[in-house]
């Protein structure tokens, strides 16, 4: 007759692997280690926002996007009351780097007939390109404005997000800090660096036969990866817990962070069992989870590369663990604004926690 699973045991395995981890000086150096450098290095870092793109206009009254215009990330937007200022402040006080002014007759209430752009000598040919393209749409826009139709419906090119019209209301004002942004990506190494700490524990008690001594007692394959997860998802979840404390990442939803890293722990804890499982020897077992880990790494690293999200970049299983820390971290998101996010990282974690107890049961029941 089988043995049934008994939470009770998976409990005492999971203290036993927790003390054998105290136990490891590489990994309990090395993971208060990573957690304190990733947590200084935010605290060095200052919290002002990257320095803003100034846009200076004529008249001060002129927004065609409404009140949202002006809250792009990273450009800020001043208001003249003469053509003549906004030239100076262009070409002569560098009070701003781009000027856009209206003619005479769009103030008089006539039709448009010309928009004059000025452009300041510290402006980069790439900003050059941007502002030029900027006065395209804007003449799109003022053509439907004096045709008396909406201007949105008539822009060729429609950048929601861009133009401050969310749906949720949870996208970030103003400029964004590196801080900020670095935030996510320190989250989710550090979830990775416990997947190692994990991956390092198993491939030992493997290569120890501590798997097969606790088979010959009641307990029960079943009770053992069980508790092999329990372990990855402890240590990975106290990790994270510890850097949002020390960073401040609490004063966003502590619910949806909450879970988050909950979801999360539960892929680092995956990929340790596999790749602990997989390789043959610690140095193995090592290179194995570095290959693992470094492609889910690569949707935290595009958040310093803005519009390099998405595309191919959604079938990595850590998408949604970005995405949804992302937001709400950086963008002040709550729950039911990454619940699809969740979603997409809770199949994944489905997919990965049934192939590392696969992987993780046969190497057991080899030994």
């Amino acid at each position: 007759m089988s043995r049934r699973l008994s939470f009770r045991r998976v409990l005492l395995i999971t203290g036993k692997d927790l003390r054998e981890f105290s136990r490891d000086r590489l990994w309990m150096i090395l993971s208060p280690l990573s957690l304190l450098m990733f947590s200084g290095m935010l605290w060095l870092l200052p919290d002002n926002p990257a320095e803003l793109f100034s846009v200076g206009v004529f008249p001060s009254s002129f927004s065609v996007g409404g009140d949202g215009y002006q809250e792009f990330s990273g450009v800020d937007v001043i208001g003249f009351e003469s053509r003549e200022a906004l030239s100076a402040a262009v070409f002569n006080g560098n009070e701003v780097l781009v000027g856009v002014a209206l003619n005479d007759g769009f103030i008089a209430g006539d039709t448009v007939s010309s928009i004059l752009l000025f452009l300041s000598s510290s402006v980069s040919p790439v900003q050059r390109r941007a502002a030029e393209s900027v006065v395209r749409e804007l003449c799109f826009a003022l053509q439907a404005l004096e045709r008396g139709e909406n201007p949105m419906n008539d822009l060729p090119v429609r950048i929601e997000k861009f133009l401050g019209i969310t749906s949720g209301g949870c996208f970030g004002q103003g400029g964004v800090s590196l801080k900020d942004k670095l935030k996510p990506i320190f989250f989710v190494i550090i979830l990775m660096v416990e997947a190692l700490a994990l991956a390092g524990l198993i491939s030992v008690e493997i290569e120890h036969q501590t798997a097969s001594a606790l088979l010959v007692t009641s307990a029960t394959t079943r009770d053992l990866l069980l508790a092999k997860i329990l372990t990855g998802v402890l240590l990975a979840v106290t990790q994270v817990f510890l850097f949002l404390l020390l960073t401040g990442g609490f004063s966003s939803d502590w619910l949806a962070l909450a879970v988050i890293a909950l979801a999360g722990a539960w892929m680092a804890s995956s990929v340790g069992m596999i790749s602990g499982a997989a390789g043959r020897d610690f140095l193995g077992t090592l290179l194995l989870g570095m290959a693992m880990i470094i492609p889910l790494m690569i949707p935290a690293f595009t958040l310093l590369f803005p519009g390099a999200s998405g595309g191919i970049t959604r079938l990595i299983p850590s998408y949604g663990l970005v995405m949804s820390i992302s937001n709400v971290l950086v963008k002040g998101c709550g729950f039911g604004d990454v619940v699809p996010y969740l979603l997409e990282l809770l199949a994944w974690d489905c997919i990965l926690a049934a192939g590392a107890l696969m992987i993780l049961k046969r190497k057991v029941e080899a030994l």
